[in-house]
């Protein structure tokens, strides 16, 4: 309920927005959650880097260790993709690649690791979009998402408990990277 709201523009809204994030990090420390979905819109296409803002403010807020148990979400993922500069739609798996690829780089810039790779999931639920015989919202290649994103956070779960079983840094050592599949 804290996220659903969404954080603004970061030059705009910069006193909601931190308002925002300390309330959700304050249910963050009492609830210590096994993952975080860094939700954006797939159909926001964006030839810059405006997420940099918003990610740096949710990192000043809960430190950059945060990104480490998220997950991308995109939603919205059923929507058409926009036109390429033929003026032809660009492929859908393209466009879906293309900004993945954008905010798992703004992704990097924000915790200064850029062999960071997090889990991207698309997302989309719009009363239109698909479903499975069994009810289940698909995406437009036919991919049921609830499932993989649930997978997703199963693993991203057990990848948080191998991190504190192994305990990085402990005892003097060297510190090491937490453990991310997805590097």
């Amino acid at each position: 309920p804290l996220w659903s709201r969404g954080l603004g523009d970061v030059y705009k809204r910069q006193a909601e927005n931190l308002k925002i994030l300390h309330a959700a990090k304050r249910a963050f420390n009492r609830h210590k959650p096994d993952a975080i979905l860094y939700m954006d819109r797939l159909d926001s296409t964006r030839r810059d880097q405006s997420d940099l803002p918003i990610m740096r403010a949710v990192s000043d807020v809960f430190g950059t260790d945060i990104w480490f148990s998220t997950i991308l979400t995109l939603t919205h993922a059923g929507a058409p993709s926009p036109d390429g500069g033929s003026g032809q739609p660009v492929p859908q798996d393209s466009f879906e690649q293309q900004r993945s690829s954008q905010v798992q780089q703004v992704t990097r810039i924000v915790t200064g690791d850029q062999r960071l790779m997090n889990p991207v999931a698309l997302v989309e639920n719009s009363p239109n979009c698909p479903t499975t015989p069994d009810g289940e919202p698909m995406l437009p290649n036919g991919t049921p998402w609830k499932r993989q994103l649930l997978m997703l956070c199963l693993t991203t779960k057990i990848l948080n408990e191998a991190n504190r079983v192994l305990k990085p840094g402990d005892a003097g050592k060297k510190k090491r990277q937490m453990v991310n599949p997805y590097m």
